[in-house]
């Protein structure tokens, strides 16, 4: 009977330890940090995603495979994948016209500023269409930040 009682005494206190941060994890939404956790776990821990990106952004990323510079298709795709969003300032507010963005790009792919130029600048349509295109991502690069001015048509 002692093998008995030590056995189910001894098996428990193990089992619910190990499972419970992952489950824990996951069903607070860290999902993301459990994936960067399991491909560099000497840094993710200590790093937020957004510190990890900057230290990519300095270090270059080391690989030599990637183009230069973004190509005019890099961009229309990136800037499209927000074009929703920039759609939905003007449905907000319901002002007609052309909002131009400058933006800068990071090689880490992120957008690092955006900027509406002319007649959208300092209003509240501006501001939503530049908080819209912050969120705009590309594919990486390995030449240095890309700035350039590009246009939305807001009907």
């Amino acid at each position: 009977m002692a093998k008995a009682d030590s056995s189910p005494a001894a098996s428990p206190t193990p089992a619910p330890s190990a499972p419970e941060p992952t489950t824990k994890k996951k069903k607070g939404g860290d999902a993301l940090d459990d994936l960067l956790n399991q491909a560099s776990p000497d840094s993710a821990p200590k790093a937020s995603p957004k510190k990890a990106a900057a230290r990519e952004e300095s270090s270059g990323g080391g690989d030599d495979n990637l183009p230069e510079q973004l190509t005019k298709s890099d961009i229309q795709g990136g800037m499209g994948k927000v074009r929703d969003r920039v759609s939905g300032c003007y449905g907000q507010y319901h002002v007609p016209g052309l909002a131009n963005v400058q933006v800068t790009i990071a090689k880490s792919g992120r957008v690092s500023s955006a900027n509406v130029t002319g007649t959208f600048a300092g209003t509240p349509t501006g501001s939503c269409v530049e908080k819209a295109v912050k969120g705009a991502t590309f594919p990486q690069f390995k030449g240095a930040s890309m700035s350039l001015t590009y246009p939305y048509v807001l009907r």
